[in-house]
Formats: structure tokens, C-alpha cells, sequence
């Protein structure tokens, strides 16, 4: 089964509009948008102006990402709108620390139905915890792709959009390096990302340092599985691995919600938590 097949396979549906009314059937103008085969309600109210995109646009979309990135595989995910992750073959590969910490090309297209436009975004797989991270604030790793009626007479232009996402890999890759190369005490990480217990708060307290101690942990397990050395007194280890623990403690460890979710909403979870999103920034800085 080849790519399209395997994407027309899983979204073997479509979301269609359907006028809302009010009580006694009153007119309002008003839509909602409905998955053909469940009934399912996705997503707010829409005008009537709407054009809610269907699995073929998706599929034209993986097309373009295919040929920019040559020969990859897909992974699809339904989540109140169609995400699919593109994987590009072990070509890319970067070792970031000895034979054991690696970073591999990802691409995640991702076409909801809140109103906003497409968007194709680079991420990186990392083998030695099975984090894929999506960076949200590294410039030409994110390309918005304006939803038409009839995307496949612009497919050069997809194409293009996607090969610039493409060329991102260097820049990501080059960051995790010098992320490996900077060193900053772990504590003190935690601490900018998190903050201190809230004050008078037992539960405060208690989620605080549990998390804490999930995420030293963490860190601790890894070095061991990447050859690193022992923590040092103070607990110094690399920007990459404080990031790393962050970004891997929100998409597996967090308390109640990574135990209910599959691997692809918790993935998705991860790229928009706000403590992911300040560790990358934090990270950023500290090599900049």
C-alpha cells in the first residue's frame, strides 16, 4: 500500500457542512461540520462562506511533502482534523552525542478545521527516549499553507513550500549540536521552566517535586542508555538533555494524560504544552 492509499485507508471519510437552526427549526447562519460516516460534530460553528477541506486535499498535500522529501512513509492521526507525519529514510540522521543519540527527520502536516490555514512543520525523532519534538520557534521549520478549492494545479508551488521546510533539517540539526555543547545545571533549568512551588500549597508542593524527581530520573536513565558519564555534584548536563527531559516528560510521563492517550495525540499534546514551548525557548537562549 503506498502512501496515498495508506492516508485514503485511515481517512476513509469526509467532513461535510450542514446548515444549524435554532429552536422551531428558525433559520440561524450558522454551520456546523459533521464526519459523513460517524455523524460526528467537528470542530466550532462556521459561516456559510466555508469550505470545509476533504481527505483528497490531505492526500495532495502528503504528495507534494513526498516529492520534496523523496522517499518516506506516513503515519495518520485523527484529532478533530487530519494530521499525518511524514518519514523521510535514516539518510538524514544526525548523531548529536556518540552512537546512541541520534535525531531523525520528521514532518507533521497538520489540516484541522478551527479556521486555520494548513501548516507543515519539522520535527525531530530522537531515538535514545523515542521523543519526537516539534520546535516552534526555530525560523524555516514551519511553512502555513492557505487552504483553495483545488490544490492540485498549485503543486509546484506545495512542493517548493514543503522543500523549505525541508532545508530546515540543517538549521534544527546545527541547534541540537550546540545544545549538546552547552552546559547548564539541570536544577536550575527546572527552575526557570517551572518556577517554585506555589506557597501554601501542599499540592503545589507535592506535584512540584514529583515532577521534579520524574524528570532528574528521566535524565539519569538516558545517560545511562547514551554512554554519557555520571551527574556531577551539581547536577550539570547538557541544554540538549534538559530539553529533551522537558519535551519527553510532557509527551510520556505527565501525570494523567499521557496514561489515556495514543503516541500521536500525545505527540501533538506536547509540541503546544506552554512548559515545552518555554523549555525550547529557554534552551534557545542559552546558546545563542
Amino acid at each position: 500500500m503506498n502512501a496515498s492509499e495508506q492516508i485514503r485507508s485511515v481517512f476513509n471519510f469526509d467532513v461535510v457542512k450542514l446548515p444549524l437552526t435554532g429552536p422551531d427549526s428558525a433559520f440561524t447562519p450558522h454551520y456546523g461540520l459533521f464526519r459523513q460516516d460517524s455523524g460526528q460534530c467537528v470542530g466550532s460553528a462556521v459561516k456559510k462562506r466555508y469550505t470545509p477541506h476533504t481527505t483528497d486535499d490531505v492526500v495532495i498535500l502528503a504528495d507534494a511533502a513526498m516529492e520534496a522529501f523523496g522517499e518516506s512513509s506516513v503515519k495518520c492521526h485523527w484529532n478533530a482534523g487530519h494530521n499525518v507525519i511524514i518519514q523521510p529514510t535514516d539518510d538524514q540522521r544526525r548523531a548529536i552525542y556518540g552512537t546512541a543519540d541520534n535525531i531523525f527527520m520528521r514532518c507533521l502536516i497538520s489540516a484541522g478545521y478551527n479556521g486555520t490555514p494548513f501548516r507543515a512543520s519539522l520535527g525531530m525523532y530522537r531515538d535514545a527516549c523515542k521523543n519526537l519534538s516539534i520546535p516552534r520557534f526555530v525560523e524555516g521549520t514551519t511553512s502555513v499553507i492557505r487552504h483553495t478549492k483545488s490544490l492540485r494545479p498549485k503543486m509546484k508551488e506545495l512542493v517548493a513550500s514543503f522543500e523549505r521546510v525541508k532545508a530546515g533539517w540543517e538549521t534544527l540539526a546545527s541547534l541540537a549540536t550546540r545544545m549538546e555543547a552547552s552546559n547548564v545545571r539541570l536544577g536550575d533549568f527546572l527552575r526557570h521552566v517551572y518556577g517554585e512551588p506555589e506557597a501554601g500549597s501542599k499540592r503545589g508542593e507535592t506535584i512540584h517535586a514529583q515532577r521534579t524527581e520524574a524528570i532528574f530520573r528521566r535524565v539519569q536513565s538516558e545517560r545511562i542508555r547514551t554512554g554519557r558519564p555520571d551527574f556531577s555534584g551539581d547536577f550539570t548536563v547538557s541544554v540538549w538533555e534538559c530539553y529533551q527531559s522537558i519535551q519527553g516528560y510532557s509527551q510520556h510521563s505527565e501525570r494523567g494524560r499521557a496514561a489515556r492517550e495514543d503516541d500521536f495525540a500525545r505527540i501533538l499534546r506536547a509540541a503546544d504544552e506552554p512548559h515545552v514551548k518555554k523549555a525550547e525557548q529557554y534552551a534557545l537562549e542559552l546558546i545563542a
